[in-house]
């Protein structure tokens, strides 16, 4: 996580190999997405070296962004309604319906984790076989 007063997001780039990965992932298949072989799936047009660096340019926009709202003065800050403040330690979206249904699952699926873990080997119900089951065959 970036802190309040970090300014280079590229600090700690390499730390994160799943993170690497999924970018890696992400470029390739933006890349074959303005290649025949796979634009006709994802009707894509291949951009001029202009449209690109167009793109890059509007999309790096986010960086100059950030870089600007962490050179205003914390007294300014300090005059924003309580609603707009916002603290950077703690999560965005905490109370929404999406994190509380994901909070849910997760504790849904480590209750079910932990269950199985106590229960002896051989006593879950995949495991379990009838004894009416065993006379039919």
């Amino acid at each position: 996580m970036v802190g309040p007063k970090d300014f280079n997001v590229f600090t700690r780039f390499f730390s994160n190999w799943t993170f690497i990965l999924i970018l890696s992932i992400v470029a390739f298949v933006q890349f074959l997405a303005q290649t025949p072989l796979l634009s006709w799936l994802l009707v894509t047009t291949t951009l001029t070296s202009k449209e690109f660096w167009s793109c890059v340019v509007l999309g790096s926009t986010s960086l100059l962004g950030s870089v600007l709202v962490k050179l205003t003065p914390e007294r300014w800050l300090e005059k924003l309604p309580a609603k707009m403040q916002m603290d950077e330690t703690k999560a965005v979206g905490g109370q929404s319906m999406i994190t509380k249904a994901i909070e849910a699952s997760q504790k849904t699926a480590k209750d079910r984790q932990n269950k199985a873990k106590d229960l002896p080997v051989g006593d879950n119900d995949d495991d379990y076989h009838h004894p009416q089951e065993d006379e039919e065959e």
